[in-house]
């Protein structure tokens, strides 16, 4: 290397923005030789070879150190989608501060399973705390002792071979606790039109109030005895809307039969969504107290135009409501659907939505703004009923994170909002991390 290497060189180089990439990434290789040197045991140096070259980034490392500290997720889902897309690799002093929130978030843990890299599988392969993000091999899984790890690894099982992932559960069905095979199953409902489902062994075993996946499962076969016996009920229901004609048949002969709230809860989604009259439908669910049945069902299915259809239908109505849990409603929206919700919300009811609903509904950290939904939250500050009823700066706090930054920079956000928000890192070098990161 030509350049001198400064002694230190930290977050800022990245945040405020450079012209000399290439002496930054010099400076940045010499610095941290420099503060490595000596710092690891020997190792054999036949070991050495064989571990792949890759990338280490000690400013991206210092500025999702401070982010991830703050709860920021969504800048690491919108790194590793930006990674995905280029199909670059991730750099690898980045997986340690990563990997906790993983298991938790499958959108996190599958996008960062295509960014690992060579240097990345290599890790996490020899890394016992890490190896069950990219493991292959089923007979594995009994090794996972952490219950969110194993149910991870097993649905990326379920993406490359589900009938093997099948067949490995079918074998095993007696030595799984019920919430586990339940979660299993759920997992494999994607694909389960490349499978011969078996429900009765799975039946003996599930308990009663982990059953939904089964009668899921089951409600896929037009043919068989509880299909029709389901659909005679809802007809039943829809010529009288009477929710005691709602009753769930048992799976077994004597196993339990459930009533309305389960019964809605696993209908496909599809006996509302395509119902002619889809809005005296969710009126009269809604009136009989089973919009809470309706958002399971949406997570059962993991529907996500019965998630559009449940919310216009509460904005439409008025009931976007805290009470009505909506943010359980947000991973299963698109862009488009999440967005349009908030904007007719703010439009339909100014100055009284029920913002902590919407609160609580846009803290998904997969969510990002369009520039209406950007102009409505602006259109909150100064208005005397919200700000006295609700502390503004939790939304405006998200304004650096959540829209886009190459259309919107710090010069375009009014003075009197920028001087309400704080965040971890200054509103003006977390939008240029993000038009970076873009680049």
């Amino acid at each position: 290397m030509n350049s001198v290497a400064p002694k230190s060189i930290n977050s800022e180089l990245l945040l405020d923005g450079t012209n000399d990439s290439k002496g930054l990434a010099e400076s940045l290789e010499s610095v941290w030789i420099e503060s490595n040197v000596g710092k690891w045991p020997k190792v054999n140096q036949d070991l050495l070879m064989v571990i792949p070259d890759g990338k280490i980034s000690i400013p991206l490392e210092d500025i999702f150190k401070q982010l991830l500290a703050a709860g920021h997720l969504e800048t690491v889902y919108e790194y590793l989608v930006i990674l995905h897309r280029k199909k670059l690799s991730i750099h690898a002093n980045l997986l340690e501060h990563f990997m906790p929130f993983v298991s938790g978030h499958p959108k996190i843990g599958f996008l960062l399973q295509d960014c690992l890299g060579p240097t990345g599988e290599y890790l996490c392969k020899n890394t016992k705390s890490w190896s069950w993000l990219n493991t292959k091999d089923l007979g594995s899984l009994t090794k996972i002792k952490d219950g969110k790890q194993k149910l991870f690894a097993f649905e990326t099982m379920c993406r490359s071979n589900p009938e093997e992932a099948y067949r490995t559960i079918l074998s095993n069905v007696g030595s799984i606790d019920s919430k586990q095979l339940s979660g299993f199953l759920h997992s494999l409902y994607p694909y389960s039109h490349k499978i011969q489902f078996e429900f009765e062994p799975f039946a003996q075993v599930i308990s009663a109030k982990d059953q939904r996946i089964l009668y899921a499962y089951l409600l896929t076969n037009q043919s068989s005895k509880i299909f029709s016996e389901f659909e005679l009920a809802y007809d039943q229901y829809l010529g009288s809307f009477d929710r005691s004609r709602l009753i769930s048949p048992a799976l077994l002969k004597k196993g339990k039969t459930h009533k309305a709230e389960f019964f809605i809860s696993v209908i496909p989604p599809d006996w509302i969504t395509e119902r002619d009259k889809v809005q005296d439908i969710l009126s009269n669910l809604f009136k009989d107290g089973l919009m809470p049945a309706l958002i399971e069902n949406v997570a059962l299915y993991r529907s996500e135009k019965m998630a559009g259809l449940l919310l216009d239908w509460l904005v439409r109505n008025g009931e976007f409501k805290e009470e009505v849990k909506v943010e359980n409603l947000s991973e299963f929206c698109n862009h488009s659907t999440f967005n349009s919700c908030l904007i007719r919300l703010s439009q339909f009811y100014p100055g009284t939505a029920d913002l902590e609903a919407c609160f609580r509904f846009m803290n998904n950290p997969f969510h990002f703004w369009e520039e209406d939904l950007y102009e409505e939250v602006l259109r909150w500050h100064g208005h005397v009923l919200y700000e006295k009823k609700y502390s503004l700066e939790v939304f405006f706090n998200m304004i650096p994170f959540r829209v886009n930054p190459m259309k919107i920079d710090g010069l375009k956000i009014p003075g009197e909002i920028k001087n309400r928000i704080q965040t971890v890192i200054p509103l003006d070098k977390i939008l240029n991390f993000r038009k970076l990161m873009r680049s």
